[in-house]
C-alpha cells in the first residue's frame, strides 16, 4: 500500500510540474492539490477509490466552470465506479463514498477559487 501512495504522491508531482510549465491557471493547482491531499489522507486508513474520486471531482470542477450542463458528464462517474467494482479492486461503499467526496472537495476548492 506503501508503494502504491509513493507512485501517486511522484505522479501528482510530475502532473503539477508539467502544468507549472504549461503555465496553467492557480485553480487547477488548487483543484490538484486538494483531490490528491484529501486521496492521500484517506488512503492511509481505507481502500477508497481514488479513480472515482477523480472523475467526480472533475465533473464537480466542471459544474462550477461551466455550469449545470457539465452534469450530463456524470455518467461518466457512474461507469468509472462500475468499473473499479466488476474489476473486484473496490466495494460499492468505496466508491460510492470517494466519489461523493471527490465531487464535494472538487466544487468546494473551485467554488471558493472561481
Amino acid at each position: 500500500m506503501r508503494l502504491i501512495a509513493a507512485i501517486g504522491l511522484v505522479s501528482v508531482t510530475a502532473g503539477l510540474g508539467v502544468i507549472a510549465l504549461l503555465d496553467a491557471p492557480h485553480e487547477l493547482f488548487a483543484l490538484v492539490g486538494a483531490i490528491a491531499a484529501v486521496a492521500l489522507a484517506a488512503s492511509s486508513f481505507w481502500k477508497i477509490s481514488i479513480h472515482a474520486g477523480v472523475t467526480a471531482g472533475s465533473v464537480g470542477a466542471l459544474v462550477v466552470v461551466f455550469g449545470a450542463w457539465a452534469l450530463l458528464l456524470s455518467p461518466l462517474v457512474a461507469l468509472v465506479g462500475w468499473a473499479r467494482v466488476v474489476r473486484h479492486h473496490h466495494t460499492i461503499t468505496q466508491v460510492i463514498v470517494r466519489a461523493i467526496v471527490g465531487a464535494l472537495v472538487a466544487w468546494g476548492a473551485m467554488t471558493v477559487l472561481v
